[in-house]
């Protein structure tokens, strides 16, 4: 069979079995750079592939340009580690279907070994930086109260931007302060609470705000913008706008900040919520995590994401937080 063919099988396999349009464009750009590889080796047949072909391709990644892996440039245009890493555990996968579904003999990537991945801290934005960023959001004006609004979900609950882009008015119950994130990686649904002030800018939004919008009428998504829902790329750019404004943009190119994405936000909702005395598994289950440790997965079978809200509002980092309509800061834990 050739080599083409099996990847787009492969793909349709995941298709069908619902799989993210994240994992789907990942496996299609890292096999696509593997086909071109084994292509100039003179190979298109999957039977001709064999574990010194992998090897050699994962050194080619080590070292090759984006010109050279036929990709548009970033940055350095050169893989880090841990981007090796993820090729090689997709190109394992894909090879230990095609050895289940009976198109080889033999899983030539059985033996093929990852990358050590140096472990690091994540970075995360300490209460004053946060601040900072809600400070420079004008809550009189449209735009600023829905920016200091996804500042505050992305801070209190620690969802993905996905999950945060997929939000719909249905999954808000205010009432109860809580949300449901349906569109969740894995397709598992969770329960998040909201801390009371955050419940209130979100109100505040839901009623002042969103209803300016010219979609706000015929559409059910939560964040909006000028032209329709809001999208993971249009929320990046929106926190981007908002280090600049907040000139935290020389302490994220000194490193005395760190590049404030979506993703840091969870990181920095897990840290202080750990640090403020909350429990690990229960934060599991709030991030959408099916477990802490493999180890641990039979103590967390029996636990639902609904049992961690009555601790949210004690221990969120959203505490250590001033908003404008009422409360007062908590002293931050170190």
């Amino acid at each position: 069979m050739r080599f083409s063919d099996a990847v787009e099988q492969f793909l349709l396999d995941l298709e069908a079995l619902g799989r993210s349009e994240s994992l789907l464009g990942q496996c299609r750009l890292v096999l696509g750079q593997l086909e071109r590889w084994l292509y100039g080796q003179g190979i298109e047949e999957l039977e001709e592939v064999d574990l010194l072909h992998l090897r050699k391709f994962v050194q080619f990644l080590r070292g090759a340009s984006a010109e050279e892996r036929g990709v548009e440039k970033r940055g350095t245009g050169r893989l880090v580690v841990s981007s090796v890493a993820l090729y090689v555990r997709l190109v394992k996968r894909f090879f230990r279907w095609c050895y289940q579904e009976e198109l080889l003999e033999e899983d030539p990537a059985g033996r093929l070994r990852q990358p050590r991945v140096e472990k690091k801290v994540k970075p995360t934005l300490r209460p004053e930086q946060v601040e900072a960023l809600l400070g420079v959001c004008d809550v009189s004006t449209r735009d600023g109260l829905r920016d200091y609004a996804i500042v505050a979900v992305l801070l209190d609950t620690g969802i993905r931007v996905s999950e945060l882009v997929g939000l719909r008015l249905v999954d808000l119950d205010l009432k109860h302060r809580c949300l449901k994130v349906r569109k969740a990686k894995g397709k598992k649904e969770r329960v998040v609470g909201l801390y009371p002030l955050v419940a209130k800018v979100l109100w505040r939004y839901l009623h002042m705000s969103r209803p300016k919008y010219g979609v706000a009428r015929v559409d059910e998504h939560v964040f909006l913008g000028a032209r329709g829902p809001l999208k993971a790329q249009g929320v990046r750019a929106i926190l981007w706008q908002l280090v600049r404004r907040a000139g935290l943009e020389e302490s994220v190119k000194r490193g005395e900040c760190p590049r404030v994405t979506p993703h840091v936000f969870r990181h920095t909702f897990s840290k202080r919520y750990l640090l403020r005395g909350g429990d690990l598994f229960k934060l599991s289950r709030m991030l959408g995590h099916s477990s802490v440790q493999v180890t641990s997965e039979v103590y967390l079978s029996d636990f639902q994401s609904e049992d961690a809200l009555g601790d949210h509002d004690e221990y969120s980092p959203s505490g250590e937080i001033r908003f404008p309509w009422g409360g007062r800061r908590k002293k931050p834990r170190s």
